[in-house]
């Protein structure tokens, strides 16, 4: 199996780092999980231009959060 297939997320699993992609922190913090899967690189700590990429990537997010949430209203609404 590649490495870059295999996400090991959170701290309990750093005796496998090596093995995949790795995502430190015990949770890890809140984008890297998200970041480890779309770049297939590890995250362990928060660095330089963590707060730039999240308020880049925020608008995105939003947008998917609220399509989302409009699907779960309009199911709601539908059944009942």
């Amino acid at each position: 199996m590649d490495p870059k297939n295999l996400v090991l997320h959170g701290d309990c699993l750093k005796k496998y780092r090596g093995k995949g992609v790795f995502i430190g922190g015990c949770p890890p913090t809140e984008p890297h999980p998200v970041w480890a899967i779309v770049d297939r690189k590890d995250y362990t700590e928060i660095g330089p231009g963590f707060r730039e990429r999240m308020a880049k990537d925020d608008p995105f997010f939003e947008a998917h959060m609220d399509k989302l949430n409009n699907e779960r209203k309009e199911s709601a609404r539908k059944a009942g």
